[in-house]
């Protein structure tokens, strides 16, 4: 593969990904909020609802796969003169752009938050690093592992120990084993969320080389799509250690899982299959992609519409949907007049 060739398949990625993480905060911020969350209800003997398995197997894929995205094309584009100081200085920008958005928020609605968020040094981290509470937290997880990954590649540069196939399949397996153990000392603190991906630096060199020697074939896709479903199922047996641990606040962790790799291995290697250009609308939506990540936490009413569709008698899941539809629509619609404003467009 020419290093100059376009990846079609990653704009049907962002596309998807886009949708899905707004339609996962328009049902998980909705009326069936309390599906996700642990309770005492749920004990050992409890058994996943629909939803929690569709959300929790399917719909927490979004963020690791638009990461692991990430991580491929700076790995792809990794020769060009100071490539990880400019990610990192655009993705610093962004951060605090819209963690400064937020908190402007926060100022008018939850003021009273504020206050009691700088009354602790863990509360005042645990702000920063979830993004003021709201989908931010990724751009700063994005950020510590963009960090983590340059300094992977500085070893790889310097010690061959690290540039082994052998080396480098071990420490993703290690990872993997680390993140299991993130909610044994994680409790209800967040500001480790971002090791919950720490699987992703060692993996992405090693699929990237298969996809330059063309070694990326379904049955890579099959081996991950079976270890995928094994992990799942393993996900929900160490639920009930969680539960036990009073891990969080939902039912099982959002991602210091085994199954949430593996699941972002079977979505890229799958999109490094695709070889057609997409349509112009799949294109226009990874084209906002990011806009759509960050402008559809501000959109207004949302609880309200969703409530009003039920109310005629619209099915819980449509009326979901049809309030995911309006905050994408919403989203680019502002993304749009806001990229024809100067210094104000790089955000969006």
């Amino acid at each position: 593969m020419s290093k100059k060739e376009r990846i079609w398949g990653f704009d049907y990625v962002r596309a998807i990904l886009a949708v899905v993480a707004t339609h996962f905060h328009t049902a998980f911020f909705g009326i069936r909020m309390q599906d996700f969350l642990h309770q005492p209800t749920f004990g050992p003997d409890y058994f996943p609802s629909t939803i929690q398995i569709v959300f929790f197997n399917f719909f927490f894929h979004s963020i690791p796969s638009f990461f692991m995205m990430s991580l491929f094309l700076i790995y792809h584009f990794r020769e060009q003169k100071g490539i990880f100081q400019k990610r990192l200085n655009y993705l610093v920008q962004l951060f605090l752009f819209w963690f400064t958005m937020q908190n402007i928020l926060l100022f008018f609605t939850k003021r009273d938050r504020l206050n009691y968020l700088f009354s602790d040094f863990n509360l005042t981290l645990q702000w920063i690093v979830s993004g003021a509470y709201s989908e931010f937290w990724f751009l700063f997880s994005l950020i510590s592992l963009v960090i983590l990954f340059w300094g992977y590649l500085i070893l790889q540069s310097h010690f061959s120990f690290f540039k082994k196939r052998s080396t480098q399949w071990a420490l993703f397996i290690i990872a993997i084993l680390f993140v299991l153990t993130i909610p044994y000392f994680h409790s209800k603190d967040n500001y480790l969320i971002p090791l919950s991906f720490l699987p992703l630096i060692f993996i992405t060199p090693i699929i990237y080389q298969l996809w330059v020697k063309n070694k990326i074939n379904t049955k890579w896709i099959i081996g991950f799509g079976i270890i995928w479903l094994l992990g799942s199922l393993l996900d929900w047996i160490l639920r009930i250690t969680y539960t036990d641990l009073d891990y969080l606040f939902m039912v099982i962790p959002m991602f210091a899982r085994f199954s949430i790799s593996f699941g972002a291995l079977i979505i890229i290697c799958s999109a490094l299959l695709i070889p057609k250009k997409p349509p112009s609308f799949i294109r226009t939506l990874s084209d906002y992609a990011l806009p759509i990540f960050c402008v559809h936490w501000f959109a207004p009413y949302c609880l309200e519409i969703m409530e009003y569709l039920v109310e005629l008698g619209i099915n819980i899941w449509i009326a979901e949907a049809i309030v995911t539809l309006y905050r994408v629509a919403f989203s680019i619609v502002v993304a749009y007049f806001a990229r024809k404003v100067p210094y104000l467009n790089r955000y969006f």
